[in-house]
């Protein structure tokens, strides 16, 4: 009788073991599993955004055309560089060139001059040891550039890596007047700085710099500031995020 109670103690005892290991083992494996498919997401870039069945047509606002050809248009979702040759009536989705592939989201541009598109993207900055929540955490701004239509693009500059919760591009635009000339602007934290080229992107100079985002010291292109004040209106198209 005295056994049969202890076995009876014992299959009570492991019962109540594995009632409270499942959960948390159940739980561990959602877990695993979710950092699993952003692990995928960071490493594919723009191909496990079209993975995920990203809707381009969410995104159509964004478009953007020269001022010598209107009805070529251009403008970046889900991952890849979408192109239009009627005006917006029918796109194109352009071969994803290897270095975007780390894109997180981005804005275009396109110059005056023939081919020339400018790229504001926000890379997730890869983990390290010294840093291993670095890739939901911390973003690089990255500044691209293509001289072909879109179909190839060069990585040109980097901001410095920073939190990505106060990180954005607040106006990427190229000159509608000067052919090969474009600006950005950048917000870091309290500091929003400007940046120009004359060179087609390929060198990018600092010109202007605030150190809180609701001042405005800075004296851009009228086209860049008109630009720029769009986002601070209930409906504007154009705030980078």
């Amino acid at each position: 009788m005295g056994d049969r109670r202890e076995r009876l103690s014992f299959l009570i005892r492991r019962s109540s073991v594995f009632q409270t290991i499942l959960p948390v083992f159940s739980r561990r494996l959602v877990l695993t599993w979710a950092l699993g498919f952003a692990l995928l997401c960071a490493g594919l870039g723009g191909g496990a955004w079209y993975a995920v069945r990203c809707d381009m047509r969410d995104y159509l606002d964004r478009a953007k055309a020269s001022e010598t050809r209107p009805r070529e248009q251009f403008f970046f979702a889900c991952g890849a560089v979408w192109r239009s040759l009627d005006g917006g009536q029918t796109w194109q989705r352009l071969p994803l060139d290897r270095p975007l592939s780390g894109v997180r989201e981005a804005h275009l541009a396109v110059d005056r001059k023939p081919g020339v598109l400018y790229l504001a993207a926000m890379l997730s900055r890869p983990a390290s040891w010294a840093c291993p929540f670095c890739a939901w955490t911390h973003v690089q701004p990255t500044l691209y550039v293509s001289t072909d239509g879109g179909v190839h693009w060069s990585p040109v500059y980097q901001f410095k890596s920073s939190l990505a919760r106060s990180t954005r591009f607040v106006a990427l635009h190229a000159d509608p007047d000067y052919g090969e000339a474009a600006w950005v602007i950048i917000q870091q934290g309290d500091y929003v700085a400007y940046y120009g080229s004359n060179t087609a992107g390929q060198v990018w100079e600092r010109t202007c710099v605030e150190e809180s985002a609701d001042s405005v010291d800075c004296d851009p292109p009228e086209t860049l500031l008109d630009y720029r004040f769009k986002r601070n209106h209930p409906g504007g198209d154009d705030d980078l995020r």
